[in-house]
């Protein structure tokens, strides 16, 4: 199984969940098969903006457009959409502005007989394999674009089963950073500062982000579902020359967060990578701020359920390292309740650590008909002896 998947610093907790499932068994590839895939990995490329690629051993080469492409420092994002068939029936219409040094359109499926489509702003396809960037692969199509022309581009994909779309772009204009935010700090020097995890369903949000680079025109603001479609406007306050923030009305759905505008170059449009949603779980680290060295140390969080009965698995990561004795591991909760849980952190993991300890801890309910989890991030400096 080969999954492409840029995981960024605050979205530890898919990572964490997704290692805490069990496994499926592997499966094996050949020349022109595709996937299946392991639920787990897919979920963290999607929380986290990277693309699955079921494809044989022999494509793993043409994998260098793409790696390339995402990696760059000046690589944004313009569209993220995945889904089913119904989900890409409707074409994509993908604005490209004067900015954009190099486009990369890249689609994958999980079957066979999936095709994809990509049209310029002058209504003339592609054809598959027509430039040495166009790859054409068992499961999808890569393709890197030059110097694009400015305008609406069209990209319909039509797969037999699921998709995955990203949409790259080189470009100077990029959407740097979208938070979740409180006001916290001591009395006087009162603050926003992230949350910990993700924001809670029927609960007041208030949403930060950052620009890369001043607008003359204040940007539209949107959310984008997972399949690439708007959800809805957002109204924030412009606070710097680049920086916005507002309240936002969180919908029931997965939500990406995004900007389009009009600039002389044209029309453009950007995404963030990160999928948020609103969950039903919290969990809020307690007030332990230190741990000393030399011995086992307890760590107290409390899991607190926002929805109905439900039965969190407890799982927790400090120094790279997963750690083992948690009380309880597991913990039923019933509806609008909470639970108190202790992470116990290995002296040799503290002592490993230095200075001070990064603990982080997921309550997830895989098991529900809708699954969810949540994460704390709890700092702690050592004290030594």
């Amino acid at each position: 199984m080969i999954t492409h998947s840029i995981v960024l610093a605050g979205l530890a907790i898919a990572s964490l969940a997704a290692f805490a499932q069990p496994r499926t068994r592997q499966h094996s590839f050949g020349p022109g098969v595709c996937g299946p895939i392991d639920a787990a990995y897919v979920r963290t490329a999607t929380e986290t903006g990277g693309q699955p690629f079921p494809m044989s051993p022999s494509e793993i080469a043409k994998m260098g457009v793409i790696m390339a492409e995402s990696s760059r420092s000046d690589a944004t994002m313009i569209l993220w959409a995945g889904g089913t068939a119904d989900d890409g029936k409707d074409p994509f219409l993908i604005p490209v502005d004067a900015s954009v040094k190099r486009l990369t359109v890249s689609i994958t499926f999980d079957g066979q007989g999936g095709r994809a489509e990509i049209a310029r702003p002058d209504g003339t396809v592609i054809q598959p394999g027509a430039t040495p960037d166009d790859m054409v692969l068992n499961c999808g199509r890569v393709i890197g674009i030059d110097g694009p022309a400015p305008g609406s581009w069209r990209v319909t994909a039509t797969p037999s089963a699921r998709f995955w779309m990203v949409v790259h772009a080189r470009s100077d204009r990029d959407l740097l950073s979208t938070e979740f935010v409180r006001v916290a700090g001591r009395p006087g020097h009162e603050g926003l500062f992230p949350i910990s995890g993700l924001p809670i369903a029927g609960q007041p949000a208030t949403l930060r982000v950052e620009l890369s680079e001043p607008d003359p025109q204040k940007p539209r603001f949107v959310l984008f579902s997972s399949q690439g479609r708007v959800i809805q406007p957002l109204d924030l306050d412009q606070v710097s020359d680049d920086e916005y923030v507002g309240a936002v009305a969180l919908p029931h759905v997965p939500f990406r967060v995004g900007i389009e505008g009009g600039a002389d170059g044209g029309r453009y449009q950007r995404v963030d990578r990160r999928l948020f949603r609103a969950e039903s779980v919290e969990v809020v680290a307690g007030d332990l701020t230190e741990l000393k060295a030399g011995r086992d140390a307890p760590v107290p969080f409390t899991i607190r359920n926002h929805g109905g009965r439900a039965r969190y698995q407890i799982t927790a990561l400090a120094g790279g390292e997963i750690l083992k004795r948690i009380e309880p591991a597991t913990a039923d909760i019933p509806a609008k309740g909470d639970a108190r849980i202790v992470v116990w952190v290995p002296a040799r993991t503290i002592a490993a650590a230095g200075a001070s300890l990064e603990l982080l801890v997921v309550a997830a309910d895989d098991a529900a008909a809708e699954p969810s989890s949540n994460s704390a991030l709890q700092r702690l400096t050592i004290v030594k002896d």
